[in-house]
C-alpha cells in the first residue's frame, strides 16, 4: 500500500438500499461475499467509484443505489491494497458510527418490454 493511501481516512463504498438497511440493523459495514472469507470493498476516492459504475451503479452486476462514506484507516497487516487499484479490501468489520451516506440514487423505472 503506498504511504499516501496508508494515511488516507476517507473511503467510499456503493451499496443497495437493502444492503443499507442490513447494515444500520447489523450496526457494522462488513461484507458477505459467498464462499469467500468475510470483507468489503472501499475505493479511495469516490469518483473512481462513480467513474466504473455511472449514476446508477452496478458493480460486480449488483445494482447500487447508495454512495456512503466511511471513517477508516487502513491495517497493512489485514488489509489489501494494490497502489493502482481502486479499491481496499477490508477483513474486518467497520463500525456504523464510522459509516455516513454521501448521496442516494433513485432506482430507475423498469423499461416496459413487451410489445
Amino acid at each position: 500500500m503506498d504511504r499516501k493511501n496508508f494515511l488516507q481516512k476517507r473511503w467510499y463504498h456503493a451499496t443497495t438500499l437493502v444492503n443499507w438497511k442490513k447494515i444500520k440493523k447489523d450496526g457494522v459495514l462488513w461484507g458477505r461475499p459467498k464462499g469467500e472469507p468475510r470483507h468489503t470493498y472501499l475505493a479511495h476516492d469516490k469518483l473512481d467509484i462513480l467513474g466504473r459504475t455511472s449514476t446508477r451503479f452496478s458493480l460486480a452486476g449488483v445494482l447500487c443505489e447508495v454512495l456512503l462514506s466511511v471513517k477508516y484507516t487502513p491495517d497493512s497487516l489485514s488489509d489489501d491494497y494494490a497502489p493502482k487499484s481502486w479499491e481496499l479490501i477490508v477483513r474486518r468489520p467497520i463500525p456504523i458510527q464510522d459509516v455516513k451516506v454521501l448521496r442516494y440514487y433513485k432506482p430507475k423505472k423498469k423499461e416496459n418490454t413487451n410489445e
